[in-house]
């Protein structure tokens, strides 16, 4: 019924759901619709560097990209991040927004969404493991702050093994599998 009076101009919503910025505000954006929307319009990678002893770290970093700011400003006042504006190269192209989100948050993002996601669940679970084997402290950092507690060369090696995992796994998007590959000719 409501929505048959939606399509049919029928609808009139309340004031305090005058523009999309209240309906989200009102609503509180389910793990499900963020493992969906992440799922959808989400990436993960790395950050590389050095520590001050020269050994690789690397860093996990998830994205969000939408050309609607709104609800990425109310996924990331649920699990924090940084909010980019990226404006277009090309005329008549849309401005797109990213959230990144790092560290400890991503951490926190991925226990609440691994259970729902689908597409990125494999990916997202490995990442976790990485993060699960200690976010990257700031004393591991190239800067050389005090503070944290150092890796072991151990959790830098499992690191920079799921690290690399994850990498071949990204390299691999869209490429035909096992037995499928005879229904891809060269």
């Amino acid at each position: 019924m409501l929505l048959g009076g939606f399509l049919s101009g029928q609808f009139h919503p309340s004031p305090k759901f005058n523009t999309v910025h209240h309906f989200f505000r009102a609503m509180e954006l389910s793990a499900e619709y963020i493992a969906g929307f992440f799922d959808g319009e989400g990436s993960i990678s790395f950050a590389t560097g050095k520590t001050v002893e020269g050994h690789n770290t690397h860093s996990a970093v998830l994205r969000l990209a939408n050309s609607n700011q709104q609800v990425l400003q109310f996924i990331r006042e649920k699990y924090g991040g940084t909010l980019h504006t990226y404006r277009p190269a090309y005329p008549n192209s849309r401005i797109n927004h990213v959230l990144h989100i790092h560290k400890k948050k991503a951490k926190c993002f991925l226990q609440a969404l691994v259970p729902h996601l689908v597409i990125k669940r494999n990916l997202a679970w490995i990442v976790l493991c990485f993060l699960e084997r200690g976010v990257k402290c700031p004393g591991n950092s190239v800067k050389g702050h005090q503070g944290g507690r150092r890796l072991s060369a151990d959790d830098l090696e499992l690191r920079s093994g799921l690290h690399d995992l994850t990498m071949k796994i990204n390299s691999d998007k869209g490429k035909p599998r096992g037995h499928s590959a005879a229904f891809f000719p060269k």
